[in-house]
């Protein structure tokens, strides 16, 4: 193999890369409002508040919580499954 096929193939594995980076991005979205749908519509009413407003509340809450302990876990420099517990 040349240096252009080498070039050419890692274009390719980033090109898939990205796409799948982004499919699951817009996925972990798509799940988060349908989830925050679903969690409003189960405790519609609650608080007086209305459909609309639990559910983009709801939603918000289930993009940000998992951001948050990410970005915790990001700046605390510790990995999940790093307890010192395995074998």
């Amino acid at each position: 193999m040349t240096d252009r096929d080498f070039d050419a193939e890692r274009r390719r594995i980033l090109r898939r890369i990205t796409l799948l980076t982004w499919s699951l991005w817009g996925m972990a979205a798509f799940m988060a409002v349908a989830g925050g749908a679903l969690l409003a519509w189960i405790f519609r009413g609650l608080g007086g508040l209305s459909f609309v407003a639990l559910w983009a509340l709801l939603s918000l809450i289930l993009i940000v919580a998992p951001a948050l302990v990410h970005v915790v876990m990001r700046l605390s420099g510790r990995r999940p499954g790093e307890d010192g517990d395995e074998q």
